[in-house]
């Protein structure tokens, strides 16, 4: 372990401040391209610190965590935000209970985080500095069709095909979180369920959200995508809005942000895949586009 050299000296000096002298400093693991994030233990437990040279993550926190967390959407609490010479920095909550297994597949009180942050946020828009933004364009199709090497032209035949149809998960309804997926979730000693990945915060359609909760690319029936639909519009019936789908639709919506979602994670992640792995998670992508 070397802290000096792994963290900004005004971020490990106030940890210890606060807390004690770190005992530890454990880089966890992530798909990241820049910046990284660290378990810090000390006399008292432990904090995540993260760094980044994108600011949304760090603005996200600085500008609105309160205010998120007054209405209901559970995120980390934040204790200290730095903006150092080259990076961002933020010292967050470490939250050590991971979502149970048994609760990876359309958890009500999951959705109703969700439910809370896209509401709270309905019609509000996103200002945050180069924050990400979810599409789906040619060259993204291109790059997984690729992937299917002799398949080239099939494959690019039906991306493009659900591709076009997809647009309408990209229009900007409410914020979204944008990585939902359930390794990202903790639960507190307390109960509480908390998102504490802010990395991809974006204004894009609640469906994203709802999608990337589902684990893999989702159910052969459409089963599972119809419990979390019809779940999330009675949670969103409760709210004083009109929401944009009904249940069918909704159901639809979520299909195509999983498509979605696998093909963005493939053009840009493949490599990270065993080539078991790539094989199977390809022949289940074109399955679903057929499909659909």
């Amino acid at each position: 372990m070397n802290i000096q050299m792994d963290l900004d000296l005004e971020v490990s000096s106030h940890i210890e401040k606060r807390w004690g002298n770190i005992t530890s400093l454990k880089k966890l693991d992530g798909i990241k391209s820049q910046g990284g994030c660290y378990r810090a233990k000390h006399k008292s437990g432990s904090v995540i610190v993260k760094s980044m040279e994108v600011q949304s993550e760090y603005q996200f926190y600085k500008m609105f965590s309160k205010k998120l967390i007054d209405n209901g959407v559970n995120i980390p609490e934040i204790y200290f935000a730095h903006q150092g010479k080259k990076k961002y920095w933020i010292v967050i909550e470490d939250i050590l209970n991971t979502l149970p297994k048994d609760r990876w597949y359309g958890d009500e009180s999951l959705l109703e985080v969700l439910c809370n942050l896209h509401c709270f946020t309905w019609g509000r828009p996103l200002i945050l500095t180069d924050n990400y933004k979810p599409s789906w364009s040619d060259c993204l199709s291109e790059k997984v069709s690729e992937l299917y090497k002799s398949d080239y032209n099939k494959a690019l035949k039906h991306l493009l095909r659900v591709q076009k149809v997809s647009q309408t998960v990209f229009q900007p309804t409410c914020w979204i979180n944008g990585d939902t997926n359930p390794t990202n979730w903790g639960v507190r000693d307390n109960g509480d369920l908390v998102l504490f990945d802010w990395e991809r915060i974006c204004y894009a359609s609640p469906a994203i959200d709802l999608a990337i909760t589902i684990p893999g690319l989702g159910t052969t029936d459409y089963s599972l995508e119809r419990k979390i639909a019809e779940t999330y519009i009675k949670l969103f019936a409760k709210k004083d809005l009109d929401f944009l789908f009904k249940i069918d639709e909704l159901v639809e919506q979520i299909i195509l942000a999983k498509i979605w979602s696998a093909v963005e994670f493939l053009a840009y992640n493949h490599k990270l895949l065993e080539q078991n792995q790539l094989e199977t998670l390809l022949t289940e992508l074109l399955t679903k586009l057929k499909k659909f």
